[in-house]
């Protein structure tokens, strides 16, 4: 498993501009917890998914500042589709916070 105390440090940074609350590392473990959902990347940037029939949702999506605007969420979005296809999804969603002008 990895650190998912980077994990929410990078999260917590990624969101320091109050659009969502920032999660945990016990509340990435506890939907690690389920098969059907997954994390690609690493602490700088992540994405984390969940799978269920054919269907894949965004959960949370995050760059930490210091590495952004550098082609790496890109990169990860990238990597989070190719997870959902070996999944075996055809279809995703993202649900974004009205307040979410980023």
């Amino acid at each position: 498993m990895p650190d998912l105390g980077a994990f929410a440090a990078t999260h917590a940074a990624a969101f320091a501009g109050g659009v969502a609350r920032p999660w945990r590392a016990e509340e990435f473990a506890d939907l690690l917890a389920s098969p059907l959902v997954f994390l690609v990347g690493d602490a700088r940037v992540f994405a984390m998914g969940r799978a269920v029939a054919g269907e894949v949702e965004l959960l949370t999506l995050a760059t930490h500042p210091d590495d952004q605007g550098k082609g790496l969420g890109k990169a990860i979005l990238a990597e989070f589709h190719a997870e959902a296809v070996r999944r075996g999804c055809e279809r995703a969603f993202l649900e974004v916070a009205e307040t979410n002008s980023a």
